[in-house]
């Protein structure tokens, strides 16, 4: 005879990556002598203290962060390194040891993972990706900031910004929430914030961060600006300067060297023009290997009147 309870744990177990915890087989009338019989037979394996993976399901790295989560009976989150791969922020690698967050007061179950204890988790610092409850991408950030040198700060902080995962704002959010004297992070997160105010505008790739770093002497430069003219919207620019008529475009091979957007950049040049505008437009090489010369070629393509800021 079919057990009836195989489809709804294995649809249960779907959504949680294979997985399945002893509350789980416990509520559907399963119980201890049966499941040691169902981990003999093969039907499920051990990935935690009292958490299953269904047998024949991938042991992925998701799984395992899961299981380190589900260890726990409530409150835990990923967090920290673990969060930043669930991201997919750049620089950050398939976690090795789970990190998790737990608050204060909950049971001090023992784990594999790397706990966190925390007084502070509002709603608005947790979410779920990939199936698995998080801390937000802000959260995370300002989590990671004590591991981090303020250049590379910097940088994780611009690319969270970047998805539509992070704003200032919500970093900004964070920090109110959780930052303090002598907490570790706070100094370095708040100089990273004060350099972009709440009306910052972000990068929209490694390249912008980087060529805008290098014309950052120039004063007068807006980033990200939208263009049209009568017919219509042309697109948005990495940099304008206003009074110099100048429109400054980074140009990052794996985007501007397709055909179709190429043919896209030289109609939209040649609309840029017609408006009275000049366009320059710069490459990953230019900025890395020729930045003296990136900026230089910037200056010279303004009017006399404008003076770079000292």
């Amino acid at each position: 005879m079919t057990d009836r309870r195989i489809p709804l744990l294995a649809a249960r177990a779907e959504r949680r990556h294979g997985l399945l915890t002893v509350d789980d087989l416990t509520a559907a009338g399963i119980g201890e002598r049966e499941i040691r019989r169902w981990i003999a037979r093969g039907r499920i394996e051990v990935e935690a203290r009292g958490v299953f993976r269904i047998g024949g399901c991938p042991a992925t790295t998701e799984a395992t962060i899961l299981a380190a989560v589900l260890v726990h009976d409530r409150a835990t989150w990923a967090s920290h390194l673990t969060a930043a791969w669930l991201f997919e922020l750049p620089g950050f690698g398939r976690p090795g040891r789970v990190e998790v967050t737990r608050a204060h007061g909950t049971s001090s179950r023992r784990s594999a993972a790397l706990v966190h204890r925390t007084t502070a988790v509002p709603d608005h610092h947790v979410t779920v990706v990939r199936s698995i409850p998080v801390t937000t991408l802000a959260r995370t950030v300002f989590d990671l900031a004590p591991r981090l040198g303020g250049r590379r700060l910097d940088r994780v902080v611009e690319a969270a910004i970047r998805t539509p995962r992070c704003t200032v704002g919500a970093i900004y959010r964070v920090l109110e929430d959780l930052g303090g004297k002598g907490r570790p992070g706070t100094a370095a997160m708040r100089a990273v914030l004060a350099e972009r105010g709440l009306a910052y505008v972000p990068t929209e790739s490694e390249l912008d961060l980087l060529g805008r770093a290098v014309v950052a002497p120039i004063s007068g430069i807006e980033w990200q600006v939208p263009m049209s003219d009568e017919r219509g919207y042309i697109r948005r620019v990495d940099g304008l300067h206003r009074t110099g008529r100048l429109v400054i475009e980074w140009d990052g091979a794996e985007f501007h060297d397709r055909p179709d957007q190429r043919r896209l950049d030289v109609e939209g040049d040649a609309r840029l023009r017609r408006m009275g505008l000049e366009v320059v437009r710069f490459r990953w090489a230019d900025v890395t290997q020729r930045p003296a010369a990136v900026r230089r070629t910037v200056l010279d393509l303004l009017p006399s009147r404008v003076i770079p800021a000292a």
